[in-house]
């Protein structure tokens, strides 16, 4: 579960929501956005305020708006005007892209420390001694050419 802040943007600014509410994804979150204006929509108007004015910005636990719902398209769904009838898909779109990049960058992670762990064993073989083979000597002068000095 992650927990949702959902932020009330009217004409006035912005009224934080300090309590969020813990829900499974971002789809419900909005979702539940979208349940709450239709309950504030006749409210509003009671006070004779235009609820098409209104915006719920919902945010994550890091702050970071994942969501917007203006009150508008609570109008729109009632005059059968689905203007977001995407957004759980392109939601549910964006989830799986997450979930995938997460688990490429685990991937890479681990061709990391494999490619780390060869270079150590490189480095460990450079630097240990050569190996005595039976049968040759110490090695030996390069060639020296008659008349030449090193």
């Amino acid at each position: 579960m992650t927990r949702y802040y959902f932020h009330l943007r009217t004409a006035q600014g912005l009224s934080p929501d300090e309590l969020g509410l813990d829900l499974p994804d971002v789809e419900t979150a909005y979702l539940e956005a979208f349940t709450t204006a239709q309950e504030m929509w006749p409210d509003l108007l009671r006070r004779r305020e235009d609820p098409t004015r209104y915006t719920f910005e919902i945010a994550d636990r890091f702050g970071q708006v994942v969501q917007t719902l203006p009150f508008a398209e609570v109008l729109d769904s009632a005059r059968g005007r689905a203007t977001r009838r995407s957004l759980p898909r392109a939601a549910r779109t964006a989830q799986e892209l997450a979930d995938r990049t997460r688990h490429l960058a685990a991937a890479v992670d681990e061709q990391v420390r494999q490619v780390g762990e060869s270079l150590r064993l490189s480095r460990d073989l450079l630097r240990a001694p050569a190996p005595a083979q039976p049968g040759l000597g110490p090695p030996t002068e390069p060639n020296r050419m008659p008349g030449r000095d090193p």
